[in-house]
């Protein structure tokens, strides 16, 4: 292990070096841009607009009181009744806050 560490300390000395003989400066560390609001808001309602076209296609394609979905999320079933509401209160919310 010895080897190993005097290898890796020499590698370390040498590249500090590099990087000095190149002129470079450290970089400040930023932070990465917030998102806007009205971004946040679009990008909720095209993630939720995908999910109601899903939806609509899974009762298009099945009947109401037979349709079982895993659930992503955990590992119960729910009906397609227990997703609309899910999904209702979703849109409710988004809604709500858009106003």
């Amino acid at each position: 292990h010895r080897h190993a560490l005097m290898t890796m300390i020499a590698y370390a000395f040498l590249q500090s070096r590099r990087l000095k003989a190149a002129g470079r400066e450290k970089k400040s560390p930023r932070t990465a841009p917030r998102p806007t609001m009205p971004a946040v808001r679009q990008a909720i309602l095209d993630a939720s607009r995908d999910h109601y076209q899903h939806a609509a296609l899974i009762v298009k394609g099945s009947s109401q009181s037979a349709v079982q979905q895993i659930c992503q999320s955990s590992a119960r079933l729910r009906t397609h009744n227990q997703k609309m509401t899910v999904a209702a209160m979703q849109m409710a919310l988004m809604k709500a806050w858009a106003q």
